[in-house]
């Protein structure tokens, strides 16, 4: 499957993925590939197209990518964090379901795959400093030939959909709230 994006008739980004039930999680998105023109970055085109992607009845959705905006993009259009321990306890599952080839036989942290795929990691090291700095970061850093895992859950367990309906339904009244003092002003 894909996802494009198109600034008049230039293609200026995609999202390449495939989709596959995992038993125990549900319904799996992987995005195998994510690229955005280097003209048209910083302006949210690989969030809206993993918005796009994401969409349905997705139970886990993500990626592998050596670039940590990849990942932050992976964030803000699902609205969840990536969270290590949880990537980790589903990741072999997921590699052995998902068909995809290139991470049949590579090994992984909770937070890294080796893909062998070698990269200059000079901007990505920088990336993630920044990241880290802002405290907005949580897979660490990359061996080279290494890539990030990046795969957020919905919840799974009725806490945990209860817990995620409850913030649901606190940033509407929020929202709400916030337009009632609006009008009043």
């Amino acid at each position: 499957f894909a996802e494009r994006a198109f600034r008049d008739d230039e293609l200026v980004g995609q999202a390449f993925y495939v989709q596959f039930s995992l038993v125990g999680v549900g319904c799996v998105c992987w995005v195998t590939q994510l690229v955005v023109h280097s003209d048209y970055r910083r302006r949210q085109i690989a969030s809206t197209l993993l918005s796009r992607t994401f969409t349905g009845e997705y139970q886990a959705c993500g990626l592998v990518s050596s670039n940590p905006f990849s990942v932050k993009a992976v964030e803000r259009a699902t609205g969840r964090p990536v969270v290590p321990g949880t990537q980790h306890r589903h990741f072999k599952q997921l590699v052995e379901a998902s068909g995809i080839p290139y991470v049949q036989e590579c090994a992984f942290t909770s937070s890294a795959i080796q893909t062998e795929f070698f990269v200059d990691h000079t901007g990505v090291d920088q990336s993630v400093e920044l990241l880290v700095k802002q405290r907005k970061w949580r897979l660490g850093t990359l061996k080279p030939g290494e890539e990030f895992i990046a795969f957020v859950f919905r919840p799974q367990t009725g806490k945990e959909a209860g817990g995620w309906m409850m913030m649901a339904i606190f940033f509407v009244v929020l929202s709400a709230l916030a337009c009632y003092l609006g009008a009043r002003q």
